[in-house]
């Protein structure tokens, strides 16, 4: 269940239309896999105090945030995540 309380937005591009293949399962996302934040990080300002923690070894919640995570190092967790310059349609 998604956490509403933390008033994440989501900025969702499409970038074709298919025509549906019959026996397909949809809607289907092509990409994504670890392109967002981790759940209940706690929003937007959760997630960037996150980033800051994993970015520096010397933080004292550094190591309590991989073992969180699951991660044996900071640089297994994605700090940037690519972003269109603009939509292409606002909804």
């Amino acid at each position: 269940m998604y956490d509403f309380r933390d008033s994440w937005e989501h900025l969702i591009t499409v970038e074709q239309f298919q025509t549906a293949e019959a026996g397909g399962h949809y809607p289907r996302c092509a990409d994504g896999a670890g392109a967002c934040p981790p759940e209940d990080c706690g929003g937007t300002p959760g997630y960037s105090a996150l980033k800051v923690t994993l970015a520096n070894p010397a933080h004292e919640e550094h190591h309590a945030m991989l073992e969180w995570l699951g991660l044996r190092s900071a640089t297994e967790f994605p700090l940037t995540v690519s972003r269109p310059t603009r939509p292409t349609r606002d909804f």
